[in-house]
């Protein structure tokens, strides 16, 4: 009898452990799978007329902000950033968390907004070494939405959805 509970309790305390690390192991992966990502809203600085210059701010789709500053030449190669996934390779493994984090409200929002986003954006290209500020969407697919541009290049997605991600992103990428 008293072996039976020992059995017991022993089948249970492993399955909790088990069931525990399964959790703990997801939300790891989540954050180092960008695969598992629903979105990201990037605010990117570029800049190669003098050396080169690359910083910025990530949101991720549970709200946490990431940022970089990044003047390395080769780990701009290393990680190919001019592609999605090196760039989510780059800022997984070099971009720092932010103690900020966007709130529930401003999150609810941006999920409803990036559900029904619409690529819309003319780019004018007026200027020339003074670098380009992008904020742009990720979507689960991997495609990349532009919402507006500023510098060498110059655009704005002026659609309500992308119009109501600025508002909401601008402040928390100050």
């Amino acid at each position: 009898m008293k072996t039976d509970k020992i059995t017991k309790i022993i089948v249970i305390s492993a399955f909790i452990a088990f069931m525990s690390i399964i959790i703990a192991q997801s939300f790891i992966q989540k954050r180092n799978d960008n695969n598992q990502i629903k979105f990201m809203i990037l605010n990117t600085y570029s800049n190669y007329a003098w050396g080169m210059t690359f910083n910025g701010s990530v949101i991720y789709d549970d709200g946490t902000i990431y940022t970089w500053n990044e003047t390395s030449q080769n780990k701009i190669n290393q990680y190919n950033i001019g592609t999605v996934k090196g760039l989510k390779e780059y800022i997984v493994n070099e971009a720092t968390k932010s103690n900020k984090k966007v709130n529930e409200n401003d999150l609810n929002n941006l999920k409803k907004h990036i559900g029904t986003l619409k690529d819309d954006i003319k780019i004018n290209y007026p200027g020339a070494d003074q670098g380009t500020t992008t904020i742009s969407v990720i979507t689960e697919n991997n495609e990349e939405i532009v919402l507006k541009k500023t510098g060498d290049s110059v655009g704005e997605n002026k659609t309500y959805d992308s119009q109501a991600i600025l508002e909401i992103v601008e402040k928390y990428f100050k």
